[in-house]
């Protein structure tokens, strides 16, 4: 009985395949040609592989050559005893592909996860685009929840109806990201969008913040287009962003989209090889040329204290150099830049000694201006380090024109003494790379009534340079 009803469905099966004309040389996938009829099956056959299969990449074959057989295994003829063209296609062919990170071609949420239809949809996601040559789509996965957790290589922790603000709450979102995948080697967050409301005069985030385990920093005000790095050591391992808003009363709405990204170091994706950043790195910039700046800046309160942390820009084999520049300042917004005191002791030059500019170089500066061991006093407190820096339009063969510390409100040599207006003439740094810039805050806040002058932050201008540095 069992037999007479297999016999009749196979015959059932090879008059659909006729009527349809599924014929196909080597190579041919069925899953393609006849996606109505069997999609759902090569759906629920994806979803069987467990996570590190679905990371490894194959290309197409028959069933059986997954198994370890071939039709000569069976006592069948072997394909080479038969004309290509006459062969029928094996009826069942895999398609697998890696569950590695997608561009959805959408600005508010560019990139997702590579999954099929079915697995997008049953793990919660939301398919924008398609990936793996169009066998997969392109999955977003989005967290708005008081408390979520996730373990996918991209995501997206937002504020309830977002693109929207969100109308103040006395609430804490939390995000659990967990890495479960020994491969990967840092989760990068980044702040695709986040506006909020600012610290106080002196620092100190109150109403809305964001903390991230494993960094020290507490993040408020405008942070958008800002990013950080969580470095994994040990596995499986948990990572929680949470987001507090402190009061249904605050004076503003809160908006934020976060990028959460599990960075893979044994990829041989070239994507993924590129976000990859060096050991102790808390920032990582991979362009050319950009702006740093830190974290919660907006020109008028002051920085959070007690930070420590490193900045790393990208060196290629091909760079010698890097210039570090404060934008020129905008008289219109009229925002703030310092490091420490607005106004330092003795004047940065690049004279002998760290003093008042005797000798060769750029001569003296004004006092907005503080490096060497100025920045070092106990009085200044703050600074930023470039490990290998010199002085702008130094010479190089003169040891005074290399500093390492920076800090008041321009970077280098300044010889504006108009204030406002403070830019520096600049640092470069030929140093081996990666190229790396330290940020040191002390536990003191600024003494402030009404307004903020020292400790305001730092707004920096990089350019990465190519070919022998003159």
């Amino acid at each position: 009985m069992r037999f007479n009803q297999y016999f009749s469905d196979m015959r059932a099966w090879c008059c659909i395949l006729l009527v349809l004309g599924v014929e196909a040389r080597d190579g041919g996938v069925l899953t393609r040609n006849i996606d109505g009829l069997f999609g759902g099956f090569r759906e629920k056959t994806f979803s069987r592989f467990s996570r590190k299969d679905r990371n490894s990449r194959f290309s197409s074959k028959p069933l059986g050559e997954n198994f370890g057989f071939t039709r000569n295994d069976r006592g069948g003829r072997d394909s080479s005893d038969e004309p290509r063209s006459g062969r029928f296609l094996n009826i069942f062919n895999i398609i697998k592909f890696a569950n590695t990170g997608c561009g959805t071609g959408n600005s508010s949420s560019p990139n997702g996860t590579c999954y099929t239809s079915w697995e997008c949809s049953a793990r919660g996601g939301e398919e924008q685009g398609s990936c793996a040559s169009g066998f997969g789509r392109c999955c977003v996965f989005t967290n708005s929840e008081l408390r979520s957790t996730v373990d996918e290589p991209v995501s997206y922790f937002r504020n309830p109806g977002f693109p929207a603000n969100s109308s103040p709450e006395a609430n804490t979102r939390t995000l659990t990201v967990q890495v479960t995948d020994t491969n990967v080697c840092q989760v990068r967050i980044d702040f695709d969008k986040f506006v909020n409301s600012p610290q106080n005069r002196v620092g100190v985030c109150e109403e809305q913040y964001l903390t991230i385990q494993g960094v020290e920093n507490i993040f408020c005000g405008n942070n958008t287009g800002q990013h950080v790095y969580v470095h994994v050591d040990s596995y499986p391992a948990s990572i929680d962003l949470e987001f507090t808003s402190t009061s249904a009363m605050a004076a503003s709405t809160f908006l934020f989209s976060l990028r959460v990204t599990q960075i893979d170091c044994y990829s041989k994706d070239e994507s993924m090889r590129q976000l990859q950043a060096p050991k102790g790195c808390l920032q990582y910039f991979t362009e050319p040329a950009g702006t740093i700046q830190s974290f919660n800046y907006d020109g008028m309160n002051a920085y959070s204290p007690n930070q420590d942390y490193t900045i790393c820009v990208k060196k290629e084999t091909k760079d010698c150099g890097i210039k570090y520049m404060n934008p020129e300042y905008n008289s219109t917004l009229k925002m703030k830049r310092s490091v420490g005191k607005e106004k330092v002791q003795v004047a940065c030059s690049s004279g002998a000694g760290s003093g008042t500019g005797s000798g060769t170089g750029t001569g003296t500066g004004t006092t907005a201006s503080g490096c060497g061991d100025t920045c070092l006093d106990p009085t200044n407190g703050d600074w930023i380090a470039i490990p290998m820096g010199q002085l702008e339009s130094s010479d190089t063969s003169v040891p005074s024109s290399y500093r390492s510390f920076y800090c008041g409100q321009g970077l280098g040599v300044d010889t504006n003494s108009t204030q406002p207006g403070v830019n520096g003439k600049g640092v470069r740094d030929f140093s081996g790379g990666p190229f790396q810039l330290w940020f040191h805050a002390d536990g003191k806040t600024p003494l402030t009534d009404t307004t903020v002058a020292d400790d305001t932050g730092f707004l920096i201008s990089y350019a990465v340079q190519a070919g022998k540095c003159l």
